[in-house]
């Protein structure tokens, strides 16, 4: 009979053998990405007032210039007619003063009024001069306010949550009122191991 240790003998294990190449292999780092929006814009009022009017609907496909809030626009436009008034009046009173100046231009020449009363009639027009200037600065500032009482899309995108109804007041600057989101391009954020980032920077600089 065999021994023992002769009948649990192993067959000797298969060898495969290959041909060695060297070749470059991949890389691949694993981490968690997050889709985000190519650009996410935060929209608020730029005057305080009352929204009389919410214009879409939450998730709505927006355009660039679509209207979406109305702030009551009553008080703006009073203050732009009460501007413009004011302007038309006083540009009356330039007119006028500069009229004035001319004729007292002629008669100083002719020395038929002092130097003191001609330099009050400069003066004055020099000062009706600065008051056009102001009314036109007080004019523009009231138009523009107006125009900020309609509220438009910056950009394409959807519209989020309006946060804001109608009939609230809202602060300049300050009231969230609606958030818009561009996706017709994302980004996607991830992050990695502070080990893998010369690799991926060496991998970026060569292309």
């Amino acid at each position: 009979g065999k021994k023992p240790s002769e009948a649990h003998e192993r067959p000797p294990a298969a060898v495969q053998t290959a041909v060695a190449i060297q070749t470059n292999v991949p890389r691949v780092l694993l981490a968690f990405g997050r889709i985000t929006a190519a650009e996410t814009v935060d929209i608020m009022p730029q005057i305080s007032g009352r929204i009389s009017e919410v214009h879409f609907k939450d998730g709505a496909v927006v355009k660039a210039g679509d209207k979406l809030y109305t702030i009551d626009p009553r008080e703006f436009k009073a203050s732009l007619d009460k501007a413009e008034a004011a302007l038309a009046s006083d540009q009356a009173d330039l007119k006028m003063k500069k009229a004035t100046l001319e004729r007292n231009a002629a008669l100083i020449e002719k020395k038929l009024i002092s130097k003191e009363d001609f330099e009050k009639v400069q003066t004055e027009a020099v000062a009706a001069e600065a008051q056009v200037r102001l009314d036109k600065a007080a004019a523009d500032l009231a138009r523009i306010n107006l125009e900020y009482c309609s509220i438009t899309a910056p950009t394409n995108g959807i519209a989020g949550k309006h946060l804001v109804d109608a009939g609230n007041i809202v602060k300049a600057n300050e009231t969230k009122l609606v958030n818009l989101r561009r996706l017709d391009s994302l980004y996607v954020d991830f992050s990695i191991s502070e080990d893998q980032l010369p690799l991926i920077r060496s991998a970026m600089s060569k292309g």
